[in-house]
């Protein structure tokens, strides 16, 4: 993402960030989970997501072209990341 990103973060049991890209109107939102086990990564990164648009996280973006939900999962030092795109 070019241009300048501004960040809110929330703090519940996982980490979610919403960094925002106002030139180019553009907001990301990221969830994370902690995976118990290096199988359960895609599992997490799919519940990740899931939990952003049940969550309805994106409703307060108003006047953004683009939507990005990124869910990330992490097993020890391994990681995974999964991108959903949206409006």
């Amino acid at each position: 993402v070019e241009g300048p990103l501004y960040f809110l973060v929330f703090s519940k049991w996982s980490l979610d960030s919403v960094p925002w890209d106002h030139n180019n109107r553009r907001a990301l939102i990221i969830e994370a989970k902690k995976s118990d086990k290096e199988s359960d990564l895609d599992k997490d990164c799919d519940e990740a997501i899931d939990q952003i648009i049940r969550g309805k996280y994106a409703e307060g973006f108003y006047g953004y072209e683009q939507i990005l939900c990124y869910g990330i999962a992490f097993f020890q030092k391994q990681a995974k990341v999964k991108l959903q795109a949206g409006k």
